[in-house]
């Protein structure tokens, strides 16, 4: 009997696979750089079934030091995958090739990784989400404002756009995660931004995070569960 349930397990053991696939990668651009990124895919992925793509900008690092390779890992497995999980999605988390998500460098590496991608895997065009925490929040603003057709929802945590971000937003989705004890960015300048585009009919959801500060990321991964189901509830 002991002999059959070690058999058992060894072979649950050698069975078992992850849930996701991760995988650190690179991709070269137009412009001959390497963009290093790392992507999660579901571990059962068919192409006759559309899959949902998160984007995931990640947040700042010390600007006197280069930027470790593949930075965007942690970001998406410690934050983005816990709160995607549900909707069995891939994610990408790019490497920002530039100091910061809003520049021309930036926004054209993005694009070209998500043509790249959409290419090569079975995604659902109707829901591509882009995300990001503090400096990728101000990615996620930035590309979002320029390319509003390229995505189904925007979701920047911990940040403030800046004004010409936002001027002429209309009709694409935006779901703010936002701490009550920000240090950087008050919340209370995000209730003024939220009341401006609810005027404008924009289809906007404030979600306040309790006594976080900018830097309790863990506390955001909660409301950030909700995003998919808000977008699900308005449409």
């Amino acid at each position: 009997m002991q002999h059959l349930i070690f058999i058992f397990l060894v072979l649950k053991m050698l069975s078992y696979q992850p849930y996701f696939t991760i995988k650190e990668k690179r991709l070269t651009l137009n412009s001959g750089a390497d963009l290093l990124y790392t992507i999660s895919t579901p571990r059962r992925i068919s192409a006759k079934e559309k899959t949902p793509l998160i984007i995931a900008l990640h947040w700042g690092w010390d600007m006197n030091k280069p930027l470790p390779p593949w930075f965007g890992k942690d970001f998406l497995t410690g934050f983005i995958q816990p709160a995607f999980e549900d909707i069995n999605p891939i994610i990408l988390a790019p490497d920002c090739p530039a100091n910061n998500w809003y520049n021309e460098s930036s926004e054209q590496a993005v694009l070209e990784l998500m043509d790249y991608i959409m290419k090569e895997y079975p995604v659902d065009s109707g829901n591509i989400y882009l995300t990001g925490y503090s400096a990728g929040g101000f990615g996620t603003w930035y590309l979002s404002s320029r390319y509003p057709d390229l995505f189904t929802m925007a979701i920047p945590i911990a940040c403030k756009p800046e004004e010409e971000w936002i001027r002429n937003w209309k009709d694409l989705p935006v779901f703010i995660i936002h701490g009550t004890r920000d240090e950087l960015f008050p919340y209370t300048d995000i209730e003024v931004l939220v009341n401006e585009m609810e005027l404008k009919n924009v289809p906007v959801k404030l979600v306040k995070v309790e006594n976080a500060s900018h830097y309790d990321t863990g506390k955001y991964i909660t409301s950030l569960k909700y995003s998919p189901i808000w977008f699900k509830e308005i449409y």
